[in-house]
């Protein structure tokens, strides 16, 4: 019996196929499209259903998995917000975690309810999170927000189109407010916002529900016998439970288009002197510290489109391959450019709306090498600076283990170990994502009763050892990097305010994040 599992992300839709060994037997993948503007951040959930679709009928169309797929698992980006009408219908398109619309919303739900959440550490009055994302819609959108019936998750979507459910994980909760512990939502805010529970997907705990996929869906894809869909979670946790072999002291770093830093810990209290998220993992006896920033693997994506799209073929790898060796031929420090990566602003470690991307330090003498090595830096400088929200809580690591785009880079790995001053375990297994979501699947069908018993299908391929001579170059321009952001951040408010009266009748543009 194998599980297939569907991987949504913020720019491409994804299918894995797992035997119950864990080995992966296939994999296929397309593009999704994104509207960006200044402030907005979209993708169509009719285009997330039409490309699994045919990814599906592609798979499916084999006969080895026709008969073989018993299990379907789904899990995506957190805080993509999907708002249907009372038929299932998607009444607008999805407002991603990256979007920062909702921020006037925040400020007001902060206002007058900071005492509902004032002791919770999954609850943040930010405009990633889903209230406040409602909340905007009403302001907003009146007609929207009167039609509207359910609002629900990326992943919980799929859930819905592939079973007719309407259910969803306590983790993924947590981006409404969901309170863990009491196992409620806040119907104070709830209520001050106009909706209720009724509007929300139904909450169970990850790796335990199983829903039939409906019978009219089977019909289409050619599935035979019974094919059950199981609940995991978001992809940042899927990835930290594919990713953690529990060895004391490590960090996983999933470093995909934006990049999750998260561990195993058995403490239930966090310090308040940082912005790290503290959650539990129910159904387990352990819980979970980190969080995700904005974009990280998704600055390659932009260099390579922004620096090589016009002159090469269409070949990710010949240009990622030709990317690192441009980069290899600069220097450290770029030569003396310095690059905050800021393309979408920032929600981790910490929050600020309005900072964008600035190349600093650009001389007549310098190339696109430079250039492009100093964004290969700057990923790994935000690294740093997560590692030093751990840092702040007490929380020594010793060793981080990197899945994700970027951990098939070299370069981009040997810069981060460098940067950290820690070794760099790459695991054999990239798709870690999608591996965590098959862990909760085995979890849901009984094969194991905790996650801990599936940590033997997780072995690392390789490890990056740092060069402490680099590490000490590297220490001195990370104070650099972070004094260029805290010396800008009223120029960016400036600049928000300046381009509010003057290009507001720019429009979104749609791409690939």
């Amino acid at each position: 019996m194998n599980t297939l599992i569907v991987n949504l992300s913020l720019r491409s839709i994804r299918v894995i196929i797992f035997n119950d060994k864990g080995e992966k037997l296939h994999e296929d993948w397309l593009p999704v499209g994104t509207s960006i503007s200044e402030e907005f951040v979209e993708q169509d959930p009719n285009e997330w259903w039409k490309l699994l679709q045919e990814l599906l009928k592609n798979t499916l169309a084999m006969k080895q998995f026709t008969s073989s797929i018993r299990y379907i698992s789904v899990t995506s980006s957190a805080s993509c917000l999907v708002v249907l009408d009372n038929q299932g219908k998607v009444l607008r398109k999805s407002i991603m975690v990256s979007d920062k619309r909702a921020e006037k919303e925040s400020e007001e739900l902060k206002e007058k309810f900071s005492q509902v959440l004032s002791k919770a550490d999954y609850g943040k009055f930010e405009p990633s999170f889903m209230l406040p994302k409602i909340l905007w819609i009403k302001n907003n959108e009146p007609e929207i927000f009167k039609k509207a019936q359910m609002y629900i998750s990326s992943n919980d979507y799929l859930i819905y189109k592939l079973t007719g459910s309407f259910i969803t994980d306590d983790l993924n909760a947590e981006k409404f407010y969901f309170n863990p512990k009491s196992k409620t939502y806040p119907k104070e805010i709830l209520r001050y916002i106009g909706i209720s529970e009724e509007n929300l997907a139904k909450v169970t705990d990850p790796g335990t529900a199983l829903t039939q996929v409906k019978e009219d869906i089977k019909k289409e894809l050619k599935l035979s016998g019974s094919v059950e869909v199981a609940v995991s979670t978001y992809d940042a946790i899927c990835s930290l439970i594919g990713s953690s072999t529990y060895k004391e002291g490590e960090l996983n770093n999933v470093c995909g288009t934006c990049s999750s830093y998260r561990f195993f810990t058995k403490d239930n209290q966090l310090s308040k002197k940082h912005n790290l998220i503290l959650q539990s993992l129910s159904g387990e006896e352990i819980n979970i510290i980190g969080g995700s920033n904005n974009l990280e693997g998704g600055l390659l994506e932009w260099a390579k489109e922004c620096f090589y799209g016009d002159s090469y073929l269409k070949d990710d790898n010949f240009l990622y391959g030709l990317m690192q060796q441009e980069a290899t031929e600069s220097e450290l420090g770029a030569n003396g450019i310095l690059f905050l990566p800021y393309l979408l602003g920032e929600r981790m470690p910490f929050v600020d709306n309005d900072v964008r991307g600035i190349f600093f330090g650009i001389e007549r003498f310098h190339t696109r090498k430079d250039i492009v090595r100093s964004i290969f830096e700057a990923i790994s400088f935000q690294a740093k600076l997560m590692l030093e929200e751990f840092e702040k809580s007490g929380y020594e690591i010793s060793a981080i283990n990197i899945s994700g785009g970027v951990a098939k880079i070299p370069l981009a790995t040997q810069i981060r170990a460098d940067v950290l001053g820690l070794p760099i375990n790459v695991l054999s297994e990239i798709e870690t994502t999608a591996l965590g979501a098959f862990i909760l699947t085995l979890k849901a069908r009984g094969k194991i009763k905790s996650i801990r018993e599936a940590s033997g299908v997780i072995h690392i391929e390789k490890t990056y050892v740092p060069n402490m001579h680099n590490h000490n170059c590297y220490a001195s321009l990370f104070i650099l990097y972070k004094q260029l952001y805290n010396d800008h951040k009223e120029i960016f408010k400036k600049r928000k305010d300046i381009l509010t009266g003057i290009l507001h009748y720019r429009k979104k543009v749609v791409e690939n994040l």
